[in-house]
């Protein structure tokens, strides 16, 4: 295959070899086969590249069986990311040299978003196993493709598992994703708002005829603090935190996401309770948006209705 490729000018990614959903090591054999190493846990594609600069965007996707994307690699840096205590990990970066590459992927989803960013979570937000099955891998580079089929095993020590079993636990995952979405979405939101509001209030102070809005920006910011310390924990700010801070919901999503995150995918009965609880305790938290939304957009018209400008020095 190395032969065949030398010179070419188009991708080509080789067809790996059927991986089973079992494994201990976390990378790449080593490059010494006299080098003991667990096998890892995942699906290792070869793929040939031309030459590309750094510049050029090469990309890896994963689709499922319903061409649903899920997972993408690449070789370019995600310039909005940033580290912080608790955050997600930095996306793993695509091996782009020219010649015969190899990469493993750790049949996992995308991990968990969006971020709160700044807020040290114990809970990672790496994305779950896939279940067993067939998978399209699409390899893209230089506007040229090339396209394989990864075959992804159950593991074999495990017996007695059903498809209904994995699509069980695929159909709880997704749920929990959705709602790890949800929640977050909504906090950011919130926090937008507030930082407008706080900066508002700050500039309208000693304004005259700008008491009420003052007034008004305070109390809805002190309205969207209540409501999110019931559903953040903000006080935790390492991993011994989470023994002196009592869990809100979005870490009860995200616990609950991981403890389903197993090699046996058969849900237990207890599961299914958690998740319709904290769902039905989250649906109460969300409703409670809309008074403070409706807030916000009567604070819009007084400032609209008071008519102080925009820029105060």
């Amino acid at each position: 295959q190395s032969r065949t490729t030398a010179n070419s000018t188009m991708p080509k990614l080789f067809q790996p070899k059927p991986s089973y959903r079992y494994g201990a090591g976390t990378g790449l054999p080593e490059k010494d086969p006299r080098s003991g190493q667990d096998a890892p846990t995942g699906v290792i594609f070869d793929y040939y590249l031309p030459e590309v600069t750094e510049k050029d965007t090469v990309t890896l996707s994963i689709y499922d069986k319903a061409g649903k994307l899920v997972r993408t690699y690449t070789n370019q840096k995600n310039p909005d990311f940033t580290p912080y205590p608790g955050g997600p990990a930095p996306a793993t970066p695509l091996n782009a040299s020219k010649g015969i590459n190899r990469f493993l992927w750790d049949i996992r989803r995308e991990q968990l978003g969006p971020d709160i960013k700044g807020q040290f979570l114990t809970v990672p937000y790496r994305g779950a196993m896939l279940p067993p099955g067939d998978y399209k891998a699409v390899l893209t580079a230089k506007g040229q493709r090339s396209e394989v089929t990864a075959k992804l095993l159950a593991n074999p020590l495990i017996q007695g598992v059903t498809d209904a079993d994995w699509n069980e636990q695929n159909t709880m995952l997704d749920k929990l994703t959705a709602d790890v979405a949800d929640v977050h979405g909504s906090i950011n939101s919130m926090r937008k708002a507030k930082a407008q509001l706080v900066q508002q209030a700050e500039n309208y102070k000693g304004v005259k005829d700008a008491d009420t809005l003052v007034n008004e920006a305070n109390r809805i910011i002190q309205s969207i603090d209540e409501w999110e310390s019931r559903v953040l924990q903000t006080r935790t700010k390492g991993g011994q935190d989470m023994i002196n801070y009592t869990s809100k919901l979005n870490s009860e999503f995200l616990s609950l996401y991981g403890y389903l995150d197993t090699p046996d995918p058969r849900v237990t009965a207890g599961a299914k309770e958690r998740l319709a609880d904290i769902e039905r305790e989250w649906a109460t938290e969300k409703a409670k948006l809309g008074p403070i939304k409706g807030s916000i957009a009567k604070y819009n018209a007084l400032v609209k209705a008071r008519q102080v400008d925009a820029v105060q020095y």
